[in-house]
């Protein structure tokens, strides 16, 4: 099955690639442009906290009281938000608009509590080195879990950086229409939802379902903007429903928990009103049990919290920085 579900999304990749490459959504990239650097901002705000604790683990290994080195890290660790929202103010200054119409508050307001989350991580393994009966051997097993972390981190920054330069290459290619290309590939959406929904035991098929999902967003973003005959809010609410659908059916598969809150924040970025929907059905006591089911995935914490920021409303409109005009560059580069 797990081969099946490969080749479904490698014919679909290549699809969406050739889509992409000359169907660029202008607002849609932006945006999603821009979400991804409020998912680098978060990454290494979560980064700094954790090398906090890294610290204090090897100040206490080179002799240092445990209490004042604990005491510096939770300093350090108070610090990264200052930092965190230095860096969205230096963003602002070079591009004072983002496609994220929440503008800065929002996005402050999200690193706020991403911040919160970052340091109800990282308090029980700054509990432990405070403890005076603290062994080497609990140094050795904070040390282990924060460098897996961290590794786990930097992964999801090589990625994310690398699909927000090519986004921004894209984003400035001439676009043709593919209305053919379209059809095919939301047809093919359609044929994944049916085998998934038809086995909804298989964590392969749901995988998949939401890869392919996450894809067919941008043309399903084409269609509205190029006012295709497609009912894109129906669509979108049959999406919606089935990323709860999988999350709450496989709660212990991280994959799926990850892929299923980006989605839902992709979903309701393009559809605003989905995002009632989701509230009604449980969506944010469903994005927080995940995060609680998974404390140790950062990038589950960093797109569950992305995930409610949209249900709760914090992500509306895309505006561009200019009216009537192509922004520049600098200003997509966020």
């Amino acid at each position: 099955m797990r081969g099946s579900s490969h080749d479904l999304l490698s014919g679909s990749s290549g699809r969406i690639v050739q889509f992409e490459a000359s169907q660029a959504s202008i607002g849609f990239i932006r945006e999603r442009i821009d979400t991804r650097f409020v998912q680098e901002l978060q990454i290494n705000c979560f980064a700094e906290v954790l090398n906090a604790v890294m610290l204090a683990v090897a100040e206490i290994e080179a002799g240092e009281g445990s209490a004042e080195c604990v005491l510096r890290a939770r300093s350090k660790v108070d610090e990264v938000k200052s930092w965190a929202l230095e860096s969205v103010k230096i963003k602002f200054q070079v591009c004072s608009e983002v496609s994220l119409a929440a503008g800065r508050e929002g996005i402050e307001h999200t690193l706020k509590d991403h911040h919160a989350d970052a340091i109800r991580c990282v308090t029980p393994f700054l509990e432990r080195l405070a403890n005076p009966e603290s062994t080497a051997h609990d140094r050795c097993d904070v040390r282990s879990t924060v460098e897996d972390m961290l590794l786990q981190l930097s992964s999801e920054m090589h990625a994310i950086s690398y699909l927000k330069e090519e986004d921004t290459n894209i984003y400035f290619e001439e676009r043709d229409n593919l209305v053919e290309l379209q059809t095919t590939e939301l047809a093919f959406m359609e044929n994944v939802l049916k085998a998934a929904r038809a086995n909804p035991e298989s964590v392969a098929l749901q995988s998949t379902g939401i890869e392919a999902l996450v894809k067919a967003i941008n043309v399903l973003q084409a269609c509205v903007e190029q006012h295709a005959q497609v009912d894109t809010a129906t669509i979108c609410l049959d999406y919606a429903n089935f990323v709860l659908e999988a999350i709450r059916g496989h709660p212990t598969d991280s994959a799926i928990q990850k892929g299923a809150c980006l989605a839902l924040c992709l979903l309701i970025a393009m559809r605003h009103e989905l995002a009632l929907h989701v509230s009604e059905l449980g969506g944010i006591d469903v994005v927080i049990q995940a995060m609680a089911n998974h404390t140790t995935d950062a990038i589950v914490q960093v797109n569950g919290r992305l995930a409610i920021a949209a249900i709760e409303g914090r992500s509306t409109e895309p505006s561009l920085c200019g009216s009537g005009s192509t922004p520049s560059k600098d200003c997509v580069l966020w």
